[in-house]
């Protein structure tokens, strides 16, 4: 069966208060300026990986998680799974 590549986004903002929360969790104490700069160090690192696509295809799904919680960005990829009709394999 088709494979289905699943790209999440979000925007800088939200990813970075996203870090800075999941950080903070883990006891680590950090600025959210710290965690902002790192974040924009790894966006620089990911866009030179060669994996990344240039364009997207009939198989990938890119699904911007801004506004959503992980409930709707996990039904958004079941639905796609089932339109797509891709084998799951866990």
């Amino acid at each position: 069966g088709a494979n289905l590549k699943v790209i999440l986004t979000a925007e800088e903002e939200v990813r970075v208060q996203r870090r800075f929360n999941q950080l903070n969790r883990c006891g680590n104490t950090v600025k959210i300026d710290q965690v902002a700069l790192m974040q924009m160090n790894r966006d620089v690192r990911d866009c030179k990986q060669a994996y990344l696509p240039t364009h997207q295809s009939a198989t990938e799904l890119v699904i911007d998680t801004s506004n959503l919680s992980v409930q709707d960005v996990k039904k958004a990829i079941y639905r796609a799974l089932q339109e797509k009709k891709v084998a799951i394999n866990i």
